[in-house]
C-alpha cells in the first residue's frame, strides 16, 4: 500500500477513534445539571452514560461479522453520518428516559468506529508498523479524555449540556467527510461466510485464554475512566462544592496524565517487551490504589484525592497499548471479529460499574471512588497474569 495512503489511514483512524472516549467524558461534567435539568435522581442520569456503554459494547459484536463481509469504509462511514443524527435529535429529549434510549443509539453507532480502526490498522500494518499504529491509536482515543472533559465543563456552564451535543454532532460530521472522501478501503478479498463460521469464531475468541487475559491492560484503562466519569462529577461537585468548571480542569488533568503515559508507552516498547511493561503497569496501579485508598481514607480533600489518581491514570495508559496489541497479534486473520470481540467484553465489562456506582452512589462518593479504583486495579490485574505469569 502507497505511504500516503498509510498515513491517511493513521490520522483519520486517530481523528475519528476520538468520539470513543469524547462521547462520554465530554458528557460526564454535564452530569449534576442534567439531574437538575429533568428533575431526576442521579442514579438515573448515571444511566445515560450505562446506557451508552450497553449500546457501544454489545453492538460491537454485530459489527464485528458486517466488518468482514462488507468491507470497513461501507461500516464506518454510515455509523459516523447517523451518531450526527442522533447526537443532534438528543437536543430536543423531552425526558430522561428519552436521553437514555439515545445515549443507548449513539452507543451503538459509536460501536462502529473501534473495531473499523482497528481493522483497519490490521490490514495495512504488520509487525513494529503495527505496534505503532496501535499505539497512535492509543493515544488518539486517550485524548479524548484529555480535552474533552475540560470542553465539555465550559460548554456546561456558559451554554448547557444541549451544547456538549451539538459540539459532538460537528467533529462527527467532518470525521464523516474525511472517511468518505478520503479514506482508502483497505480489505478487498472481502469474505461471505456461513452464521456457523461466525459463531465459532466468536467462541474461538472467547474462549482463547491469552487474549482474555490480554484484556486485562485494557480493561484497567477503560475501567478507571469510566470510574471516573460515573461517580467523579458528584464527588468533586457536590460532596467537595466544587463548581463544573473545576471539575473540567481536575478532568483534564486525569486525561493529561493518561495522555502521557500513552506517549511514554511509544517510547518504552523500543527498549522493553510488551508483557513486561504490562507486568510492571499493573503491579504499580495495585500498588497506587492501596496509596490512594489510605491518602482519602485520612483525610479526605482534593489533593490527597487527585495526586495519587493521576498517578494511576498515568500507569495505567502506560501499559493500556500492550493490551490492545497482543490481543491484536493472535487472530490476525479475523481482525474485524477478534476487535470486535474485544471491543465488546472490555465496554460492557465498564458498563457492569453501572451496578456498584448505583448500590453505593449514595454513600460517601470519595470513599467509594478511591475504593473503586483500587478493586479494578486488583482484578485486572489477576486477569493479565492468568495467562501471562
Amino acid at each position: 500500500m502507497a505511504e500516503h495512503n498509510t498515513k491517511w489511514i493513521v490520522f483519520i483512524g486517530s481523528f475519528v477513534i476520538f468520539l470513543s472516549g469524547a462521547s462520554t467524558d465530554m458528557y460526564a461534567p454535564a452530569l449534576p445539571q442534567l439531574a437538575a435539568f429533568f428533575g431526576s435522581t442521579k442514579m438515573a442520569v448515571q444511566a445515560t452514560i450505562t446506557s451508552f456503554i450497553v449500546g457501544f459494547g454489545a453492538f460491537q459484536l454485530l459489527y464485528g461479522i458486517v466488518l468482514d463481509r462488507f468491507g470497513r469504509k461501507k461500516i464506518l462511514s454510515p455509523c459516523l453520518l447517523l451518531y450526527v443524527c442522533i447526537c443532534v435529535i438528543t437536543v430536543f429529549s423531552p425526558s430522561v428516559t428519552a436521553l437514555i434510549l439515545l445515549r443507548f443509539c449513539q452507543g451503538a453507532m459509536v460501536a462502529g468506529i473501534s473495531p473499523s480502526v482497528k481493522a483497519f490498522f490490521s490490514d495495512s500494518f504488520s509487525g513494529k508498523q503495527l505496534d505503532k499504529a496501535v499505539s497512535t491509536m492509543i493515544i488518539a482515543w486517550g485524548s479524548g479524555p484529555v480535552i474533552s472533559p475540560f470542553i465539555g465543563g465550559y460548554l456546561t456552564h456558559f451554554w448547557s449540556w444541549k451544547a456538549v451535543f451539538i459540539a459532538l454532532a460537528i467533529y462527527a460530521f467532518i470525521g464523516w467527510l474525511l472517511v468518505s472522501f478520503c479514506l482508502p478501503e483497505t480489505l478487498h478479498h472481502k469474505t461471505k461466510r456461513t452464521v456457523q463460521y461466525y459463531l465459532s469464531a466468536y467462541k474461538e475468541t472467547l474462549t482463547h485464554g491469552k487474549f482474555i487475559a490480554s484484556m486485562g491492560p485494557i480493561l484497567m484503562s477503560y475501567g478507571a475512566m469510566i470510574w471516573f466519569a460515573m461517580i467523579g462529577p458528584f464527588f468533586i461537585q457536590h460532596e467537595l462544592g466544587y463548581s463544573v468548571i473545576t471539575f473540567g480542569h481536575i478532568a483534564l488533568y486525569m486525561g493529561l496524565a493518561w495522555f502521557i503515559g500513552s506517549a511514554a508507552n511509544r517510547v518504552i516498547l523500543r527498549y522493553f517487551s510488551l508483557t513486561k511493561i504490562a507486568h510492571f503497569g499493573s503491579a504499580l496501579t495495585i500498588i497506587l490504589g492501596i496509596i490512594l485508598v489510605v491518602s482519602t481514607s485520612l483525610h479526605m480533600q482534593l489533593l490527597n484525592f487527585l495526586i495519587p489518581a493521576l498517578l494511576i491514570m498515568f500507569t495505567s495508559a502506560l501499559y493500556a497499548a500492550c493490551g490492545n496489541i497482543l490481543a491484536l497479534k493472535i487472530f490476525p486473520e479475523k481482525a474485524g471479529i477478534a476487535s470486535a470481540v474485544q471491543g465488546a467484553v472490555t465496554v460492557l465489562a465498564g458498563a457492569v460499574l453501572f451496578i456498584p456506582a448505583a448500590l453505593f452512589g449514595h454513600y460517601h462518593t470519595g470513599t467509594v471512588l478511591s475504593a473503586g479504583f483500587l478493586v479494578i486495579s486488583i482484578i485486572c490485574g489477576l486477569l493479565f497474569w492468568w495467562k501471562y505469569h
